[in-house]
């Protein structure tokens, strides 16, 4: 996800900001400069698009700390689910009913630049939030439908299954509300 973020986020912004201070002040403005290679990062200073060297080190971090914290959450409230179930290898199928959630976001991140570059050419595309949403809305459901599917073949009590549940449900919300914060907070 931080992969599609990092363009509008504005913790991107932040992050680069700081470092920059950071660096200014320690008199390292070798970072700053743009001089490196096409093959690496963009660099087109004849069109005015080049990336420093801080832009490419900022995007790694970011990129990074996106996955460790996303990943991160993800796994614990997956495990914690399938410890919940009190059925460790249940880890894995609970971990794959997030698939639909993983395919509609990495639709939803390719197609950000798509819709961005057809809003630039003057195409009004009014429904393409709508559609966003419906989508997001869609896969969530879905990966809780599968989620709660396999829970259910495991013959928990009902407070288990609640409770494993519960998991399955915010780790699907934290997935939606990085999505939120792209297309609809950070606007």
């Amino acid at each position: 996800m931080g992969a599609f973020q990092w363009t509008v986020s504005p913790w991107f912004v932040s992050l680069k900001q700081q470092l920059a201070n950071w660096l200014v002040g320690r008199d390292l403005l070798w970072p700053l400069q743009d001089n490196a290679p096409w093959w690496l990062l963009t660099h087109y200073p004849q069109l005015n698009d080049s990336f420093s060297w801080l832009d490419g080190f900022s995007i790694i971090l970011y990129l990074g700390a996106s996955a460790l914290l996303l990943g991160g959450a993800l796994l614990l409230l997956v495990r914690l689910a399938a410890r919940i179930a009190r059925a460790p290898e249940l880890y894995r199928a609970l971990s794959l009913s997030l698939t639909p959630l993983g395919g509609a976001g990495l639709f939803l991140g390719l197609s950000a630049t798509t819709v961005k570059l057809l809003r630039y050419e003057g195409l009004l595309l009014g429904w393409v939030q709508s559609a966003r949403a419906g989508l997001l809305l869609a896969a969530i459901g879905w990966s809780l439908l599968l989620g709660w599917k396999l829970l259910g073949r495991q013959g928990l009590a009902p407070v288990r299954r609640g409770g494993a549940g519960a998991c399955l449900l915010l780790a699907n919300g934290l997935v939606g509300y990085g999505w939120w914060l792209q297309f609809w907070g950070w606007v």
